[in-house]
């Protein structure tokens, strides 16, 4: 079967669909890891998947808090992120 790496973004709701879908897929037969932001690696971890932390994407997390404009300038800067490309890339050959 395939080796199938799973991409999350700590945007506050991605990892139970993303631990759902893996689960789905290793009990199909692939071999599944995730790339994972910080705050995401020990749940994902304790759902017994392998995990690799982000090397070059920015650390970002939904619950700055600063003020809601703010925010949202976070997240734009990390859907522009080509670090979570980079990150994908070295897992894939990996």
């Amino acid at each position: 079967m395939s080796g199938i790496v799973i991409l999350t973004l700590d945007g506050g709701g991605c990892v139970p669909a993303a631990l759902a879908l893996g689960a789905e897929l290793q009990r199909r037969g692939h071999r599944v890891r995730f790339l994972a932001a910080p705050a995401q690696q020990e749940r994902i971890r304790a759902a017994d998947f392998d995990v690799t932390p982000y090397r070059h994407a920015k650390n970002w997390s939904p619950w700055h808090g600063i003020t809601p404009i703010r925010d949202a300038l976070a997240l734009a800067a990390l859907l522009g992120d080509r670090g979570y490309a980079r990150d994908l890339a070295d897992a894939a050959r990996a």
